[in-house]
């Protein structure tokens, strides 16, 4: 994975929302749902708008006290955690959108720790089971509609 990578949200897959610096996020078709807070809601927040690895670390090693090198590592396993979870999936940029990506404006710099994420499996039969599944509409998952 060179720098110039980025990731998008698994939409429509997933849903998240970005409260007072945590992120919560929920992936339909497995269930489980998953939180991070600071840093990683940061991270999920940059990943929503698409920005590459490289624009990621920037921002966040203007905006954090640490080694860029000990970022950028935690950084790229907090994202392949994200990628392992079916939350993020790969994408090419060929315009890399205006920089403002930036996790807090400039400041007071915030001790920089790893990004976490924290799954939850205890409301997933009840996720599964909601009739929402059923129908067409929210979340819009095109599903196979070919009989054999």
């Amino acid at each position: 994975m060179s720098t110039s990578d980025s990731y998008r949200l698994n939409t429509p897959l997933v849903a998240i929302e970005i409260i007072e610096n945590e992120a919560v996020v929920i992936h339909f078709e497995s269930g489980c749902y998953f939180s991070a807070d600071k840093v990683g809601a940061a991270v999920l927040e940059m990943v929503g708008k698409q920005a590459s690895v490289s624009r990621m670390v920037r921002s966040l090693v203007g905006t954090y006290v640490g080694e860029a090198v000990a970022i950028e590592q935690a950084l790229r396993r907090f994202l392949s955690e994200l990628l392992k979870e079916g939350l993020v999936i790969p994408t090419s940029i060929d315009d890399e959108p205006p920089e403002n990506v930036a996790v807090k404006p400039s400041g007071e710099m915030l001790p920089f720790t790893d990004p976490v994420l924290h799954k939850f499996t205890d409301l997933q039969n009840l996720l599964m089971l909601d009739p929402i599944h059923d129908t067409e509409g929210w979340p819009a998952i095109k599903r196979d509609q070919s009989v054999s």
